[in-house]
């Protein structure tokens, strides 16, 4: 599987309805598109190429709803327009030398036959699927992409919050028979962390429950 993208576009798949995919070419995606086959195409939120990309490729979509998807900023949501559905998630930062609750998020706009999403920074989840395809066992259709990409960010985030809760606990226990300043900090260090992360799972939960 080898795609020949345009800069902003990182990758552009068409489902095989089996488990993998097939890439595309820059100019093959507007048709496969039109004809209503599942394409999945990912692109770059920061490229200065990408919103005249959206513009062009997904009339549906206007000026405020393509500013939504390449801004800075997101916060967890679905927003409901017509059959497309604009999809905001976040997930833990698994990037080298980043700490997981410096979250990365994913936008997602969303038809009854493609997916179009966007990253601003790299993202696990995103790398796990496309290998999953390419190996024959990927999700068959949009919809379970979209499933398999919200489970998966939901199954990167509660090992990182059962850890940070974890050595919370342990460090109560040790505070409690021998107090220490320097502990107690790294106490409050901790919670501030797991605070960051859970203050994204409702709003997560119910923008994924919107989808249903």
């Amino acid at each position: 599987m080898s795609a020949i993208p345009d800069k902003h576009i990182v990758h552009a798949l068409l489902l095989d309805g089996a488990g993998g995919a097939q890439a595309l070419d820059v100019d093959e995606i507007p048709a496969r598109i039109a004809a209503g086959e599942p394409v999945w195409v990912h692109l770059e939120a920061v490229h200065p190429d990408t919103p005249q990309w959206l513009g062009q490729h997904l009339p549906i979509l206007d000026a405020l709803m393509i500013d939504a998807l390449v801004a800075e900023e997101t916060r967890p949501r679905a927003i409901e327009h017509d059959n497309t559905i604009l999809l905001f998630l976040r997930g833990v930062n698994l990037n080298e030398n980043a700490e997981p609750e410096d979250m990365v998020s994913i936008r997602m706009c969303i038809g009854e036959k493609f997916c179009v999403s966007l990253r601003r920074r790299p993202l696990k989840a995103v790398s796990d699927i496309v290998q999953r395809l390419q190996r024959g066992n990927g999700p068959g259709a949009i919809p379970d992409l979209v499933n398999d990409l919200a489970g998966t960010l939901f199954d990167r985030m509660e090992p990182v919050l059962s850890e940070l809760d974890e050595r919370t606990d342990n460090l109560e226990e040790l505070v409690a028979d021998k107090p220490d300043a320097a502990i107690r900090h790294e106490i409050v260090s901790l919670r501030k962390r797991a605070i960051l992360l859970r203050r994204y799972l409702a709003p997560q939960r119910d923008a994924i429950g919107r989808l249903r």
